[in-house]
């Protein structure tokens, strides 16, 4: 009798064991809680306006009570278009700790920030961008050395961002050689005598001989400087995008990028990337449209607007990371791709809307809107990162008055929307 009892404890051990690795893990949260270690520096580099470099840090998050040695990462990086943001933005530290508590040792990286001086253009976005990869890259070399430490496989690194973090991931992956390096870059190394040199692609943020090569690229509203970039070779990393139609901060196809407001270039979005990959017959890409969605609309992930995007991004990931570069076989959850064809078109046209007014810009307490017809408008209001903080869907009145007093000093987008027009405006609050 003891020794069924025994058998059948073995069994079920052995049966939750292989539940756990074999079908829930990298699914679900199978682990209650993570562990953290906090403020590992990965290496050092000058940043824009300094002459000096200064220490770069990451912060990892693990399984607790994980016997498993052998574990993929994920890279969770901050946005902020490559001026504000760090390692504790809370979008991706919560990114970082849901997939810690599925099994993976997850990272959320600094990187250097700003501009060469207050101009945005596109000569200072595009050395943001080259600084930030290089930092992204001297990360993930990082990791790769502390594969003991942090019990690793270095084979399963994979690099996911949002917004400016998803910039660094697709760069990281697809710029990758000389020939596809701008023009306005110069990647002789920075030294007194040469205050623009920003070093080559791997860059010295520092000298670990490991390679930046990724296993799967995670691209949360991202977007790359041009789809030639992509190679052949590069179309077999699996990626999976998520972007929102209606982002006006970084697009989802092909148009110019905004900073603080500011046109600056024109760039390739989710969408003009997974049509490109589409274009190699072995590419292992998905893309997830969130239909008529802002700038990362799981940002607030707190609130049930948020927290809906945020359920639907996790499982997204998960299915696809399971199933396309842990190669387990086919997730338990299994959420559809979905392009921008599958959204609703309301056939709204590139017209302005006639007569319309905002006034006073800058503005400090109130906001006034006016129309120069009744027609029915819907209005929504978002930071320059994205985040919704006012929303109006059945404005029919001449004059709508926004009470702004309550909001942060600093650039916002203001969407109003016709069933033949729509207008996009940029506001100033003091």
């Amino acid at each position: 009798m003891k020794k069924s009892l025994l058998l059948l404890s073995f069994l079920f051990s052995l049966n939750f064991s292989f539940a756990q690795v074999g079908t829930l893990r990298y699914q679900s949260k199978v682990f209650t809680n993570y562990d953290s270690v906090m403020n590992i520096v990965y290496g050092s580099n000058v940043p824009a306006n300094y002459t000096n470099p200064i220490d770069l840090a990451l912060n990892i998050y693990m399984p607790a009570g994980d016997s498993s040695i052998s574990r993929p990462v994920i890279f969770f990086t901050h946005g902020g278009s490559f001026i504000v943001g760090n390692r504790t933005t809370q979008d991706v530290v919560w990114l970082c700790k849901e997939f810690a508590k599925r099994g993976y040792v997850t990272v959320s990286q600094s990187y250097r920030l700003g501009y060469d001086d207050f101009f945005f253009n596109a000569v200072n976005a595009t050395r943001a961008v080259w600084r930030a990869m290089q930092d992204g890259r001297a990360a993930v070399r990082f990791m790769k050395s502390q594969a003991s430490v942090y019990k690793i496989d270095t084979n399963k690194i994979i690099y996911g961002g949002s917004s400016a973090g998803g910039f660094i991931g697709l760069h990281l992956a697809y710029l990758n050689t000389i020939d596809e390096t701008p023009s306005i870059v110069d990647t002789t190394t920075y030294s007194p005598a040469n205050l623009s040199g920003l070093g080559g692609l791997e860059g010295i943020t520092n000298n670990l001989s490991n390679t930046s090569t990724v296993a799967g690229i995670i691209n949360l509203c991202g977007a790359l400087a041009d789809t030639n970039m992509i190679s052949p070779t590069d179309a077999l990393i699996p990626i999976v995008s998520l972007h929102g139609t209606q982002d006006f901060t970084v697009p989802y196809a092909s148009d110019t990028i905004f900073v603080f407001g500011n046109p600056i270039l024109p760039i390739d979005g989710s969408w003009a990337i997974t049509k490109k990959l589409r274009t190699y017959p072995n590419s292992k890409s998905k893309i997830f449209t969130f239909c008529e969605a802002p700038h990362v609309p799981y940002y607030e992930y707190k609130t049930a607007y948020g927290a809906a995007y945020m359920d639907t991004t996790i499982n997204i990931i998960s299915s696809f990371l399971y199933e396309n570069v842990l190669n387990l076989g086919i997730a338990n959850s299994q959420i559809a791709g979905k392009d921008s064809t599958a959204c609703k078109t309301s056939g709204i046209s590139n017209q302005e809307i006639a007569g319309l007014k905002i006034y006073p810009n800058p503005v400090k307490d109130q906001l006034f809107i006016e129309l120069e017809k009744n027609d029915q408008v819907k209005i929504n209001l978002y930071t320059i990162l994205g985040s919704l903080v006012y929303q109006n869907t059945s404005f029919n009145t001449e004059i709508l008055t926004i009470n702004t007093s309550e909001l942060k000093a600093g650039v916002y987008l203001l969407s109003i929307q016709s069933e033949k027009a729509k207008s996009i405006r940029k506001v100033i609050i003091e």
